[in-house]
């Protein structure tokens, strides 16, 4: 979500990549990218969480995202081109994550998620609600939905909250030493 500020980054990256506590459901400390080198001076992190940290950021701050579904790319044309969905960052994420020789489990998983609308707006570099809508349409990307109970389902679904529901998948992981985590570089 290129474009964000810092505090917008930690809110969405505390809401949607938090770690899970699998034992008491709670979510812990989230794992995010950190803008600038100055900020990791604040942070102190153990060996294995800065290498899956350096591995997150290293997708997350060079792959431009491109709004389409499916893997088109695969990892490897991601890492060429420097640009790709969510599907093919998250296949390079994983590719990453398992070279560390860690031993992490890592795999896609796929839903609907809410996004604050100004946050989409940014991440698809668009001016308004509606264009994020139509380029979500246009990517395949859009949450079907009846929200009249019409039976017809509604091209540019969006919630009452200022908010934008959409199709998406992230990286879940099992990390050794720190847990359930589910990361999402684009």
């Amino acid at each position: 979500m290129a474009g964000s500020t810092t505090s917008e980054l930690r809110k969405f990256a505390g809401e949607h990549c938090g770690r899970s506590n699998r034992s008491s459901g709670r979510t812990a400390a989230p794992l995010f990218a950190l803008e600038s080198f100055e900020q990791r001076l604040f942070f102190s992190v153990d060996p294995t969480t800065q290498k899956v940290l350096d591995a997150f950021e290293s997708v997350y701050n060079t792959i431009e995202y491109q709004p389409y579904a499916g893997v088109m790319k695969g990892a490897i044309s991601t890492e060429q081109t420097k640009a790709g969905n969510a599907w093919d960052q998250d296949l390079l994420l994983i590719k990453r994550l398992e070279a560390l020789d860690l031993g992490i489990e890592a795999v896609l998983r796929f839903g609907t998620v809410e996004a604050p609308s100004d946050l989409v707006k940014r991440w698809l570099a668009v001016k308004d609600e509606t264009a994020a809508e139509k380029v979500l349409y246009a990517s395949h990307l859009h949450r079907q939905l009846d929200a009249n109970n019409d039976g017809k389902v509604d091209l540019y679904p969006t919630t009452d909250s200022g908010s934008i529901q959409f199709l998406h998948t992230w990286v879940h992981a099992s990390i050794p030493g720190i847990g359930e985590v589910d990361l999402d570089p684009s």
